[in-house]
């Protein structure tokens, strides 16, 4: 109550709704499954991110177990898919929204990359500097190779 009060110093009703809003989801956040590593994993996390505000636990919980199940049904049929994964993976470890946002942004990049090509002014020498500067960044290579090549 103390929290709402200081959000809504002059409005009781605000007040009233906000430690409604925030028992409810505080008890919904003390029932959360953690019998997988993680479950307990995202949960620990959001509590970290959001100290004082269950509302926002739960919600941060609920994107990243939405978006743990995405990168784990993500598909394995290349080498690129795999390479894009484990650097997604790499680069935010405990974001699962991250991961899956740098991946579908990656693997958009890599496949316009492979596109390239049968453009009319595709030029090999741009692409292999960029991919030469950004070995390991499809959108980085596609934007070096676009600020190029115009």
């Amino acid at each position: 109550m103390s929290k709402a009060i200081q959000d809504w110093p002059n409005d009781s009703e605000m007040q009233n709704y906000q430690y409604k809003k925030q028992v409810e989801a505080y008890n919904q956040v003390c029932n959360l499954p953690n019998s997988d590593n993680f479950n307990a994993d995202i949960l620990a996390k959001a509590q970290i991110d959001w100290p004082d505000d269950y509302e926002m636990q739960l919600y941060q919980y609920n994107k990243q177990l939405e978006a743990y199940f995405e990168v784990m049904g993500l598909p394995n049929t290349g080498d690129y898919h795999k390479e894009i994964l484990n650097k997604a993976q790499q680069d935010w470890p405990n974001d699962y929204e991250m991961q899956l946002y740098q991946y579908n942004k990656q693997l958009q990049a890599y496949n316009e990359i492979q596109q390239l090509s049968n453009t009319s002014n595709y030029n090999e020498d741009a692409l292999n500097r960029a991919r030469s500067d950004w070995p390991d960044d499809y959108e980085m290579q596609l934007y070096q190779y676009h600020q190029e090549v115009g």
